[in-house]
C-alpha cells in the first residue's frame, strides 16, 4: 500500500488537461476511483495549446501517427512519432504544443508521489534520488509502452482489481523510469534529427497531388536513392511512401472540415489516385472513413 495520503480519485480537474474545440474525449479513467493514476484516450485535430505546469509525470503515447511540435523550459522539439514512441513531460513545466494532424493519443498522468515513494526505497543508492526526473521526446521504450498500454485497457473494467492493477502499474512504471533514466539521457530520439529533412517534407507538401519520386526526393537531401529511403525511415519511422500517405490523408482532414467539395474531388486534390484508393488510405489511419470524418464533424 502507498506511504503517502491520497484523499481523492485523481480527476482531469487535477491535470493541465482541457478538452479544447477538436477534442473529442473517448475513454478516462473518470469514476474508477484510481487515486495515483489518471488517464484519458482522446482523438486530436491539429491545434495549439498551451498547458500550465504539473506537479506529476504526464506520459502521452500517440495511438495513431503524431506530427508535433513542443516548447517546453526554452527547448523546441518536433517531428513526426511514430505508435508506442513516447513523450515525457516531467514536473513544473510549462508546455505549449502545436498538433499538426489529426490522431489518437493515450494520456497517462501518474502523481510524484509514486516516484518519490519508490525512490526512497533501498535499492536506489542516495546520489540517484538528487537527480531530477527527465522528459523526453519521442521515447522507444517498449517495456514502458506496454505498461502503459496495461494502463488504458484497465479503463475497460471497474472494480477493485482494476484499480490494484493501476496501482501496481504504477509503482513498476516508476521503478522503470528511475532505473532507466539514465540511458535514456544518452538516446537521440530519431524525431529530434528530423529538422535534416524538412525541405524534404516542405517540398512534399507543396507537391502533395504529384506522384511521389523517391529519386527528386532524394536529390533534395542530397543522397543517393537508398541512404534516402535508409535515414528517412531511421528518422521518421516510416518509409517516404507511408509518410507521404500521411500527409495526403491529414491534408483530407482538413479539406473534409472546410469544404463542401465531393469525396473524388478531395481524392484528387489530395492525391489519391481516386475515391477508393482515398476511403481505404484514410480508414487505415484514422479508423473510420472519409464520410463518417465529415459526419462527425458537422
Amino acid at each position: 500500500m502507498p506511504q503517502y495520503p491520497l484523499q481523492h480519485e485523481y480527476r482531469r480537474s487535477d491535470t493541465p488537461l482541457a478538452l479544447h474545440p477538436g477534442m473529442s474525449l473517448l475513454k478516462s479513467s473518470a469514476g474508477l476511483g484510481w487515486k495515483t493514476v489518471y488517464a484519458e484516450v482522446t482523438d486530436e485535430m491539429p491545434h495549439q495549446a498551451t498547458y500550465k505546469r504539473t506537479r506529476d509525470l504526464w506520459f502521452v503515447v500517440p495511438l495513431r501517427p503524431l506530427k508535433i511540435t513542443l516548447h517546453n523550459n526554452f527547448r523546441r522539439q518536433h517531428g513526426l512519432l511514430r505508435p508506442d514512441s513516447i513523450v515525457v513531460t516531467g514536473p513544473k513545466e510549462i508546455l505549449q504544443v502545436e498538433l499538426a494532424n489529426a490522431t489518437r493519443v493515450l494520456h497517462v498522468f501518474i502523481r510524484a508521489e509514486v516516484f518519490e515513494e519508490v525512490a526512497s526505497s533501498p535499492v536506489y543508492p542516495g546520489e540517484r534520488l538528487r537527480l531530477p526526473l527527465i522528459s523526453m521526446f519521442g521515447l522507444q521504450d517498449r517495456g514502458l509502452s506496454l505498461m502503459l498500454r496495461s494502463i488504458k485497457r484497465a479503463m475497460d473494467h471497474s472494480g477493485s482489481v482494476a484499480a490494484m492493477k493501476t496501482e501496481h502499474l504504477a509503482r513498476a512504471i516508476a521503478f522503470h523510469t528511475l532505473e532507466l533514466r539514465d540511458a535514456w539521457r544518452g538516446q537521440v530520439g530519431s524525431a529530434r534529427r528530423m529538422q535534416a529533412f524538412d525541405p524534404v517534407i516542405a517540398h512534399l507538401r507543396a507537391n502533395l497531388s504529384a506522384p511521389l519520386r523517391v529519386e527528386e526526393l532524394a536529390a533534395i537531401a542530397g543522397l543517393g536513392r537508398s541512404a534516402f529511403i535508409r535515414q528517412f525511415r531511421a528518422t521518421l519511422g516510416q518509409t517516404p511512401h507511408q509518410y507521404v500517405m500521411l500527409e495526403r490523408v491529414t491534408k483530407a482532414c482538413e479539406l473534409l472540415r472546410s469544404q463542401a467539395s465531393t469525396l473524388s474531388d478531395i481524392a484528387h486534390e489530395c492525391g489519391f489516385s481516386d475515391h477508393a484508393h482515398m476511403c481505404a488510405s484514410f480508414k487505415s489511419l484514422m479508423g473510420i472513413t472519409p464520410s463518417s470524418y465529415r459526419d462527425e464533424r458537422r
